[in-house]
């Protein structure tokens, strides 16, 4: 009961009013069939004690209209329940993307959590198992729960009625009846916790695991443009055996789920069909010895199979929601996940000059899963309005170090300082709202160009046009018959434009401008583009970034020639720091021996 107060409590946290509808569609539910059949029970018996036509017609009349009026009601409920239902769906899809984007970082780079994640999504392919199957099963069991209850007081009187007229009633053959009741009602109920316990260890155990597998083999790497190519010239056999091992894998799984819950309704239906022939059986002997109007023997036969039917799907909803639980368990423990970072209150001061200075002092940092350091002693003075790029192999902290400048990550120890502030004391969204920044990664979305560009459904189409214009997209668009208004890719769009790396590298340069923050961060900015463009925009790179404070980070030494500083990292330290002609100076210098490294390449060997 716990666990179902805790479901139900979810549901309505994702729609306050389903409740409401849901109790009221399962109320006139229940009632329905127990209005027709009383309704059916007073006409029956008037039809057969000779009773006026007029009295007869008037009780016609009313079980027609009153079955037409609960119909129609019955469907206009079911309508607000379907309609509220659909939108729990939604509702719950758009929490689980909010809670997506509040969690730290450090959650969405860790595999083993994304694995979990992923591996609560696979139980949702399991029959009966999410929030749309909840909505039903808690339907189904409350509408179950008032046959029950209806049906039980319908029929009280027959189980009451003295056995001839004038006596008292022997409770004996009652007593014995319903003690029959209870005791198989019992037996039932235990073989159905077997049962969900059996179950719930197989949906808990690798089915979720292998469902995983098998999308990713099949629908993701054999379906994407990069996985179809390889899978044609290497490892088309291959996947095909890893998706029939994974097919065959499941398929046990699934037999094994259906054969342990395919045992409870065989013993279901042989307890309650013995339970509903004891109770038909004693209806009957009443009837016979009482000698009952028909319209009464209908009454009761109706309803003792409204009770009958309705015990049924308890049961089946109780397995249902019990398994349901398997899912839910670790679906609210996701939803309930905290923010560990610090959350800071004091305003991010708005100025237009831009004049934020950024300083880093004895940062340390390791990501949470590992214990090596990337970062050590790092000390950073950015000053308003330079340019500096970054540089340094693979793995040297260069991207580590945006994402604490970002407040993606906290450092481990030290402090970075706004205008001479702890970061952590300013609220959080304030602060990110100072970086324009281009990782090596980023996406777009199948949405239009503008939206790209203003990351918002609401956008300047001037400014928009004049950012991609500035990073050399202008001539592209011009192209274009809807111009900014054309949508990227054809997930949703038949005539959408299937972007290029290199396009999609100056769109999200765009996106950066667009948002005007003082402080411009690009990791890699031009490694997508063709050296035409990525000339054009070195050329114009002053005029792009402004006097925004810029950090460029690049393996391309030639492109750090135009910023005011380099920082050179090595094995999470910085090295070196100063422009190309300084470091160019030391030979022993690490600035030195990358810079030669990459001009090999274009020395001419003839």
């Amino acid at each position: 009961m716990k666990n179902l107060f805790k479901m139900l409590a979810h549901l309505k946290s994702l729609d306050h009013h389903y409740m409401t509808w849901m109790s009221f569609f399962s109320l006139i539910s229940a009632l329905t069939p127990l209005i027709v059949l009383t309704l059916s029970r007073f006409l029956l018996n008037a039809l057969v004690t000779g009773a006026s036509q007029r009295y007869i017609y008037s009780l016609l009349a009313g079980l027609l209209g009153s079955s037409f009026l609960l119909y129609n009601l019955q469907a206009y409920l079911k309508l607000q329940v379907d309609i509220r239902r659909r939108r729990i769906e939604r509702r719950e899809a758009q929490g689980k993307s909010r809670k997506l984007m509040e969690l730290d970082l450090a959650f969405l780079e860790d595999e083993s959590f994304l694995t979990e994640l992923e591996e609560i999504e696979q139980k949702k392919y399991i029959s009966n198992i999410g929030v749309i199957p909840l909505a039903e099963q808690v339907e189904s069991m409350t509408q179950a729960f008032f046959n029950v209850l209806f049906g039980i007081g319908l029929s009280l009187p027959v189980f009451l009625l003295p056995l001839s007229a004038g006596s008292i009633n022997n409770p004996l053959l009652t007593v014995a009846l319903f003690a029959g009741i209870l005791l198989f009602a019992g037996f039932n109920s235990l073989l159905n916790n077997l049962n969900i316990k059996a179950a719930q260890e197989i949906v808990a155990g690798d089915l979720s695991r292998i469902n995983l597998q098998f999308g990713y083999y099949v629908m993701r790497y054999a379906s994407t443009p990069e996985g179809a190519k390889d899978v044609r010239l290497y490892t088309s056999s291959f996947v095909q055996d890893v998706a029939h091992w994974l097919y065959r894998g499941s398929h046990e799984f699934i037999l094994q789920i259906f054969k342990q819950l395919g045992k409870f309704p065989s013993y279901q239906e042989l307890l309650l069909g013995f339970n509903t022939f004891l109770i038909y059986a004693y209806i009957a002997f009443k009837a016979y010895v009482l000698k009952l109007p028909a319209g009464d023997i209908l009454l009761y036969a109706g309803t003792i199979t409204l009770v009958s039917e309705g015990l049924r799907n308890v049961l089946i909803a109780r397995t249902d929601l019990k398994l349901n639980w398997t899912y839910f368990s670790e679906y609210l423990d996701f939803t309930e996940l905290g923010v560990a970072r610090y959350e800071g209150s004091l305003p991010v001061e708005k100025r237009l000059d831009r004049s934020y200075s950024l300083k880093a002092e004895n940062i340390s940092f390791a990501y949470p899963a590992t214990k090596k350091e990337v970062l050590k002693d790092i000390n950073i003075d950015l000053q308003i309005g330079k340019k500096y790029a970054v540089v340094g192999l693979n793995g040297s902290g260069k991207t580590t170090m945006i994402k604490l400048l970002t407040r993606l990550y906290d450092p481990d120890r030290g402090t970075i300082k706004l205008n001479g502030i702890d970061i952590k004391k300013f609220a959080y969204q304030e602060y990110l709202e100072l970086f324009s920044v281009v990782f090596q990664d980023f996406k777009l979305f199948s949405l239009s160009i503008s939206q790209n560009v203003a990351c918002s459904m609401d956008y300047d189409a001037a400014k928009v046009k004049a950012c991609l214009e500035k990073v050399g997209f202008g001539e592209m668009l011009a192209s274009m018959p809807k111009g900014i208004e054309t949508c990227l890719y054809t997930d949703y769009e038949e005539d959408g434009y299937q972007i290029s790396g290199g396009e999609a590298q100056k769109i999200a340069l765009a996106r950066a401008l667009y948002k005007n923050a003082p402080f411009m961060i690009l990791d890699e900015p031009t490694a997508a583009l063709d050296p035409v463009s990525e000339f054009e925009i070195y050329k114009h790179f002053q005029e792009i970034v402004e006097d925004r404070t810029t950090i460029y980070i690049s393996h391309r030494l030639s492109s750090c020639r135009f910023c005011d500083e380099i920082l050179v990292f090595d094995d999470g330290q910085i090295v070196q720091c100063g422009n190309h002609e300084e470091l160019i100076q030391d030979p022993h210098g690490r600035y030195y021996e990358l810079w030669n490294a990459q001009a090999a390449y274009y020395e001419d060997k003839s």
